[in-house]
């Protein structure tokens, strides 16, 4: 209800947060994400619209940022693909606000790998998964950056590009994930690679 008749590029320039409990909260639902996404990917539409929720009511924080591109995610889900996408261009520029290169991997993975697609092109996403990997790495955020890896190779396989290509793009991805260290996410990729040689 607090989104609703809001311009969402507007949440950029909304009031800092200045209520040290109610960060506190946002803090650790931020924190959670991953968790409720992966494992009770019911509660994670709540989990979203209640850092929302803070953040509108509060003031923002550098965790707000991801709490509004779980909320993108969530709207790109349920089809509105046109304010999911202004709501994560929106949470990266406060995320560039804040200037705070801890979640600025994240935002930029959640924005390429769930978002952007729907409205821009393929290229554009590759894009932003480098600058989403990137950032990771740079902040030794191994996990998104192996995120990037495996689901940047989904998007190579989804391009419907030639089989040459794809498998010139997906080399990339299997650098990203060797960089990454995490073992899941090179299975994944080499499994993707082979995927795509077989077809």
């Amino acid at each position: 209800a607090n989104l609703e008749g809001l311009d969402l590029r507007s949440i950029v320039d909304r009031p800092v947060i200045t209520d040290l409990e109610p960060r506190a909260l946002i803090v650790l639902l931020t924190s959670m994400a991953p968790a409720v996404y992966s494992r009770r990917p019911s509660l994670f539409p709540l989990l979203a619209m209640r850092v929302v929720n803070l953040s509108l009511e509060h003031g923002n924080c550098e965790h707000s940022c991801f709490g509004y591109s779980l909320y993108a995610l969530t709207l790109a889900v349920g089809g509105d693909t046109e304010r999911a996408l202004t709501l994560s261009e929106a949470s990266i520029a406060l995320n560039e606000r804040f200037r705070d290169p801890k979640l600025r991997g994240t935002v930029l993975h959640v924005h390429a790998n769930h978002i952007v697609f729907w409205r821009r092109t393929y290229a554009e996403a590759s894009a932003q998964q480098e600058r989403a990997y990137l950032a990771a790495m740079e902040v030794g955020d191994l996990t998104i950056a192996a995120y990037v890896s495996f689901m940047g190779a989904w998007q190579c396989l989804a391009r419907g590009e030639a089989l040459s290509a794809t498998d010139v793009a997906l080399e990339r991805f299997k650098n990203f994930a060797a960089g990454s260290h995490h073992e899941a996410a090179q299975l994944a990729v080499r499994f993707q690679r082979q995927f795509g040689r077989a077809l």
